[in-house]
């Protein structure tokens, strides 16, 4: 049987949580920040002297002294998730030929660890056989912001895994209303499991370009890489994939709307920090050290941190992230 690993990805700016920064560092839901506790699902699972996290140099420090005993491999800067998993399959296939490979996001909300360890556990099976095993999570609304898994034919019994009938990467909001209304998807969480050599086979024939910068990688040749993310470079088009339903509620914690959603709250809807003080307020999500005071409001967001303020509308979460980017241009 081929030995089980794990590639977590742990990098990017997290603009979309501004005035927050280093998004997988946050302990933004419970003690233990994002990054522990993706480290510590994988617990039973896979070895710790398996697990390769690909991050970028700024973070390296931070990570290593939360886990000082994992495996680091740093890009020479961003270039979305198609060059990060490469680069860090390549690592392990150098390793080990053979190996199977779990692929995670170090920064995601997962409710219940034991549901992804079987589920885990489920791909690890079929990445033996050679499939490509893509966990899909229950969509509770039509999001844009997320991939689709469209589920094909059941090829077990009981053991919640179907075929792939399509993958579908951000739609709009009248297709992902459509496919909500359809029933047999999932959102992509982007959690799968395959082996080290079928994925780098796919890599081979829908980017040959890439994978040829990333095995002979330096300065140079990654700035040669165009940024893509892994969907739209391998997934849409990969083949022999299945899919395993999460039995969990789970997020990419992708914006503040995101995180409210699965953060606790008062019999108003609230979600307030020790030290904030809300009147006639329902729906609203305040995060600051400071003595702050809320009155009247409704469905509003407001985070104050030393880098800035933010006050937003929860319908405006996914506008955050220009924010970010237009605070670049004017320094």
């Amino acid at each position: 049987m081929s030995e089980r690993y794990a590639l977590v990805l742990a990098g990017g700016s997290g603009s979309r949580l501004w005035p927050l920064q280093h998004k997988p560092l946050l302990a933004l839901i419970g003690e233990k920040s994002l990054f522990e506790q993706t480290i510590e699902r994988l617990n039973g699972v896979v070895a710790r002297e398996n697990i390769l996290v690909v991050t970028d140099e700024e973070l390296v420090p931070h990570l290593h002294e939360l886990a000082p005993d994992l495996r680091y491999v740093c890009e020479p800067s961003p270039r979305d998730t198609a060059a990060a998993v490469g680069l860090g399959l390549l690592e392990i296939a150098r390793r080990d030929p053979d190996a199977l490979v779990a692929v995670l996001s170090s920064d995601h909300f997962i409710a219940d660890a034991y549901k992804l360890r079987a589920a885990l556990r489920t791909g690890y099976d079929w990445a033996e056989r050679g499939a490509i095993a893509l966990l899909g999570a229950l969509p509770t609304f039509p999001a844009t912001g997320y991939g689709y898994i469209v589920h094909g034919e059941s090829v077990t019994m009981g053991e919640n895994v179907d075929c792939v009938e399509a993958f579908i990467e951000k739609p709009s909001a009248t297709t992902a209303r459509q496919l909500l209304e359809a029933g047999r998807c999932s959102w992509d969480a982007g959690i799968f499991v395959a082996s080290a050599q079928v994925l780098l086979d796919e890599y081979a024939r829908q980017q040959p370009q890439m994978l040829a910068c990333l095995r002979d990688v330096d300065a140079s040749r990654w700035q040669q890489i165009t940024p893509i993310s892994l969907d739209y470079a391998i997934m849409e088009g990969a083949r022999n994939r299945v899919v395993i339903r999460l039995d969990t509620a789970w997020s990419d914690v992708g914006n503040w709307g995101a995180l409210v959603d699965v953060l606790p709250k008062d019999g108003d809807g609230n979600t307030l920090s020790p030290n904030v003080i809300a009147i006639h307020t329902r729906g609203v999500f305040v995060c600051s050290d400071k003595p702050t005071a809320v009155i009247g409001l409704e469905d509003i967001i407001v985070v104050e941190t030393a880098e800035g303020l933010l006050i937003c509308h929860r319908d405006q979460a996914q506008a955050v992230r220009q924010i970010a980017k237009l605070l670049v241009k004017t320094d």
